[in-house]
């Protein structure tokens, strides 16, 4: 299993570090609900990142805002995808 990726001094680690190798989909006896599940978080964890602390501020500086926004909005699309991918695979009452 690989270290998380270390810090330059005076930084803090990322928040929502993810194992480059998820094995959520390698695991034959997991439900597909529950790698739904670990997929929206990621997709949200990646969101959050991308929408707050210096990725903003810097696309700003950058002039790069357009494209920052851009990929947010593939992210929501993605996250809006999962949703509705989970809501049709959990069994009806």
């Amino acid at each position: 299993m690989e270290s998380k990726p270390a810090t330059a001094a005076g930084h803090a680690p990322r928040m929502n570090w993810v194992e480059p190798r998820h094995t959520a989909f390698n695991d034959s006896d997991a439900m597909p609900e529950a790698s739904l599940v670990k997929l929206l978080d990621l997709l949200a964890s990646l969101r959050a990142d991308l929408s707050t602390g210096v990725l903003p501020r810097a696309a700003r500086i950058t002039g790069t805002s357009h494209r920052l926004a851009a990929a947010v909005d593939c992210v929501d699309s993605a996250i809006g995808i999962a949703r509705e991918v989970l809501a049709r695979a959990r069994p009806k009452d």
